[in-house]
């Protein structure tokens, strides 16, 4: 650091997991918690806006209604210190997509 750099505020660890639960086609259940910092920031740029009861209920619609329909995939990573485990690192909006003809 120079005597410019202002020292930054530590992230506030969001008060909240959010977990998914699903089914993979195998028929396995899975529930994993999400460690992207991304969903985090989503719930506290909702909480700023509109209170932490209406930032929960706006998650729960965004994740649970409007991206099943839409289209959703889960980034799944490891870590070395969990080498038999799948994190849940990213949760993506992803439209899907239909073969176009080649024709």
């Amino acid at each position: 650091m120079s005597f410019l750099t202002q020292r930054q505020k530590p992230l506030e660890p969001c008060p909240y997991e959010f977990k998914f639960k699903y089914t993979t086609d195998d028929g396995r259940r899975h529930e994993n918690i999400c460690g992207d910092w991304e969903t985090a920031a989503m719930f506290y740029r909702f909480e700023k806006i509109s209170g932490e009861k209406d930032a929960l209920r706006k998650m729960d619609e965004t994740f649970n209604i409007e991206y099943p329909e839409r289209g959703m995939v889960f980034a799944l990573g490891a870590h070395s210190r969990y080498p038999d485990s799948w994190l849940l690192v990213g949760v993506i909006r992803l439209d899907e997509v239909d073969q176009l003809s080649l024709l």
